[in-house]
């Protein structure tokens, strides 16, 4: 019985790791497309500021993973609320790393816009707000939707970060791993690898076919 409810405590924990991981990424990813849409609009529209824009959405890429994370470290430490060792903490991480990604699906997705469908709009009396609303983010779902799931893959799989910020109540299935490999629990590290490979494999193409099915439906009526 002392096995039996060890295990079943085992397989709730790494639920709950697989959960966190999975949450945190789309979090992120998420933010970070909703902030790359209205952000790459602006640039490639040459809209004001869209210069510091795209200056300052490109500079995270520059850092590597462990960096951003030591300086989020730095900067949670002295904020007034206890954001240290929370996943909303990985999130923010996840958002300000993978914001240039975001940000290269974007751009290229408003790059394909025509601009006479914005001017046609704006000169029937539509604001910019709505423009971008009804026209532009309709015919940008297809960018993306398949930079979230770049993202979301990414942040699903990230460790240079995760392993600084994350704490005993929000670790994240990537850390585990490695504090199993640390620790020298080889035979869990192989197990709990292949576990996870196989369900990010399986997620991977069941993200695949929707996205196919999704954007599929879209076509008509964008036509």
């Amino acid at each position: 019985f002392d096995n039996q409810a060890a295990t079943h405590a085992m397989t709730r924990h790494l639920i709950g790791l697989g959960i966190n991981t999975l949450v945190v990424a789309a979090e992120a990813a998420t933010l970070a497309m909703l902030i790359a849409a209205v952000a790459g609009w602006l640039v490639v529209r040459h809209q004001a500021g869209a210069r510091l824009i795209e200056v300052l959405s490109s500079i995270p890429i520059v850092f590597p993973g462990i960096v951003v994370g030591v300086a989020l470290i730095l900067i949670a430490l002295n904020l007034p609320i206890p954001l240290y060792g929370s996943l909303t903490l990985i999130m923010l991480a996840f958002l300000i790393r993978f914001l240039p990604y975001a940000m290269r699906y974007a751009h290229t997705g408003v790059l394909q816009i025509h601009r006479e469908l914005e001017e046609a709009a704006g000169a029937s009396g539509a604001g910019q707000f709505t423009v971008f609303r009804k026209i532009v983010v309709p015919l940008l779902v297809p960018a993306l939707v398949s930079g979230w799931v770049f993202i979301f893959l990414l942040g699903a799989n990230e460790l240079s970060m995760s392993i600084l910020l994350a704490g005993a109540n929000s670790q994240v299935m990537p850390v585990a791993i490695y504090d199993r490999w640390s620790s020298g629990q080889n035979v869990e590290v192989f197990a709990l690898g292949l576990v996870w490979t196989a369900f990010m494999s399986v997620l991977m193409l069941t993200l695949y076919l929707t996205g196919r099915r999704f954007l599929a439906a879209l076509r008509p009526a964008n036509l």
